[in-house]
Order: structure tokens, then sequence, then C-alpha cells
């Protein structure tokens, strides 16, 4: 069978991504189950759960919201989602300047991955670094970072890297949105959610942060 020269560069890079993750998303099953070396989430006098993020983070918000209050009481939520952010503009608008001590979720990536990946990881790092500073980070991994429903290959290079950075560094937790919520996907962009799969998603992080 020939293939093009277009299919031969897609076939290379779901090659490379599977051999670079080692498997990484097939993990997919379960990833709010508790590992060995899960601790969970003990909040202190002065802690409260943060959410930055992109539409993604404004889209589980609300149902994240309700599921911490009901998970930990008393413990204050501030969302800090904006359609269309991408790390920069997270980090210079929305963390700078702010105390924050507790629990921070991230939901960035896609609109990071469509920009200038040499660019972009400065300003992904600065967020792992200011975050991870001040207390727990869990990065919640967007649903279209999936090699089972591969963009275009230079698109699917960029979250690669995009990946490599954020779980190379040991002070960043991984969530990546499993089965079940997969299949609230959106089939017009595969990139968002519906409501459902937005609740779903936002109970598996608060499962993920008790490590049940």
């Amino acid at each position: 069978m020939n293939l093009s020269r277009t299919e031969k560069i897609a076939a290379a890079v779901t090659a490379a991504a599977a051999l670079l993750l080692g498997g990484f998303f097939m993990v997919r099953s379960s990833p709010s189950n508790a590992t060995s070396d899960c601790k969970p989430f003990e909040p202190q006098p002065g802690d409260g759960v943060w959410l930055w993020g992109d539409s993604l983070g404004v889209g589980m918000s609300a149902h994240l919201r309700s599921a911490v209050a009901a998970a930990f009481p008393g413990v204050p939520f501030s969302s800090a989602a904006v359609q269309g952010y991408n790390a920069r503009q997270t980090l210079s608008k929305e963390i700078a300047g702010r105390e924050i001590r507790g629990f921070s979720i991230v939901s960035l990536g896609s609109n990071d991955a469509a920009g200038n990946v040499s660019n972009e990881a400065i300003q992904v790092q600065a967020v792992i670094d200011a975050l991870a500073s001040n207390g727990r980070l869990l990065w919640v991994l967007p649903p279209n970072f999936n090699i089972e429903h591969p963009p275009a290959p230079a698109t699917k290079e960029k979250q690669m890297a995009f990946i490599e950075q954020v779980q190379s560094d040991s002070r960043v937790e991984i969530l990546v949105p499993d089965d079940v919520v997969m299949a609230h996907l959106s089939s017009g962009d595969h990139i968002h959610l519906d409501p459902a799969g937005y609740k779903l998603l936002a109970e598996q992080i608060v499962a993920r942060m008790l490590c049940s």
C-alpha cells in the first residue's frame, strides 16, 4: 500500500507519541483511582481550591465548585478560568499578585499547543513554578490531547511537547480524562465536552483530590 507524504507523517507522529509517552494515554480508563503514593488533600487553615483554565475550565467551573463544597466543607473555591486563555494570559492576568495557598487545578493546554511551542513552554513552566511553590498542583490534560483522536501532525507534535514538559516536573500531578468523560467529547470540535461530561470531569478531579 502506497501512502502519501501526509499519511506517512501522521503515522510517524502517532507512533512517536506511543513510544514517547510509554502508554501514558492507556491509563485513561482509571485516572482518578488512588495510586500507591497518592496523598489526599487535607486543607489547612487559609487553604483554598483554585481553578485556572480556558474554556474547558469555564465549562467545569460550576460543577467543580459544587463537588469541592461537598467534599471539603468550608474550604473556599476560586475560579480564574477564562475562555480562550493560555498559560501566558493566566499567569499575567490571574495568577500574578495573588496569594495562593492550597490546591490548584489547571485546565490549560489546547490554546498553548496552538501557539509557538518554545514561547509557550516558558509560560507553562512559569505557571508550574508559581502554583507548585504554594501548594498542590493537579494539571488536567485537555480531552483532545489523545492519540485516539489525532489532529493534524504539526498540532500533535506540539501537544506531545506540552505533555512531555508538564509530566517531566515531579511537582505536577496529572489527570487524564477517562473513557467515561471522553464519551461526552464534542463531535463538532473534539475539544469541548457537553454539560454531563464537564460534571463527570469535575467529579473525577475531586475523587483524585480525595484519592478515592
